[in-house]
């Protein structure tokens, strides 16, 4: 839905989805209000909470929320050994849906039950970024095999007030991405959603973490 980009060479490294945090990483089939297909990514962050970009559960050019979302977590290709749910129930921010702030371009699926996290068996925490150090994201690109997992790695160039700007290898499909550090802890501090070299993910920041926290808990 909006273009991401790989900034030099083609860094990206295929993973095995059984291993931890790459379960944890979902696959979305997004159903547009239009009956358009796209694809994107979503990350556990709660038992039934799916975080992803809001531009994959609401498009304004296709009708605006989504029709359905199946989700997908850890697929492998044409497997999926931790099976998949569709759901329905979707959650954005108020200045994105209604102003297309892009600052404000994060979203939330919401899971009917707690199947998929039963087999997963975990989820991401999530921090605000304070501190240079090593980022990571992982997702499902539409520019490799379909439903094959990607990660890449790599600092960032730039922190705003709301983006985080890095030269990670990403491509379109791979919104929603969780982007996170591995040190001192697992956590996500972004969301990956933009392209352009450097690419752009939209920063976990303190007025997020309340909506998120709500949001675990529907």
């Amino acid at each position: 839905m909006h273009p991401e980009s790989t900034c030099g060479n083609d860094d990206r490294v295929l993973v095995n989805t059984q291993n931890q945090p790459y379960r944890y990483i979902c696959s979305l089939i997004i159903t547009a209000n239009n009956g358009g297909k796209y694809i994107g990514t979503g990350f556990f962050i709660s038992e039934r909470c799916i975080i992803t970009s809001g531009h994959c559960v609401f498009v304004k050019d296709a009708g605006g929320w989504v029709r359905s979302v199946q989700v997908i977590p850890g697929r492998d290709g044409g497997n999926a050994p931790f099976g998949s749910q569709v759901s329905t129930n979707f959650r954005s921010m108020e200045d994105f849906v209604n102003n297309e702030n892009s600052d404000f371009d994060h979203g939330a699926i919401i899971l009917p039950d707690n199947t998929l996290f039963n087999r997963v068996g975990g989820y991401f925490g999530y921090s605000e970024l304070k501190s240079s150090v090593i980022l990571n994201t992982s997702g499902y690109p539409g520019d490799k095999p379909a439903g094959t997992q990607w990660f890449n790695a790599g600092a960032p160039t730039n922190v705003t007030d709301y983006k985080i700007e890095y030269m990670i290898d990403t491509e379109g499909g791979q919104s929603g991405s969780p982007v996170y550090t591995n040190s001192p802890a697992r956590s996500v501090v972004g969301v990956h959603g933009y392209g352009g070299c450097p690419n752009k993910a939209v920063r976990v920041r303190d007025y997020f973490f309340q909506r998120w926290a709500e949001w675990s808990r529907l």
